[in-house]
């Protein structure tokens, strides 16, 4: 099969930290009811997804840096695997 899986975090915040997507060079920010998810990595051909700390670190600067200010409420963070196919 030419199904491949990748790996990938996203962060789920309970509060809003935009009422619209922000986008930048290496993450997002983007509203979810009435949260934001801080988003996300792909870790092509990794599996099981683990939470990554490191990765972590960069969404939230990332974020914070679309955003304008310090995340000041808790993030969970998720991480799951997805197929992928070469098309």
């Amino acid at each position: 099969s030419d199904i491949h899986p990748i790996a990938g975090q996203i962060g789920l915040v309970a509060v809003p930290l935009t009422d619209r997507v922000l986008r930048g060079p290496g993450g997002y920010v983007v509203p979810a009811g009435a949260g934001a998810l801080i988003g996300a990595t792909m870790v092509e051909g990794q599996s099981p997804a683990v939470v990554d700390p490191d990765a972590s670190a960069r969404l939230i600067a990332q974020a914070e840096a679309l955003i304008g200010q310090p995340i000041d409420t808790p993030i969970d963070w998720r991480a799951a695997v997805r197929g992928a196919t070469p098309d």
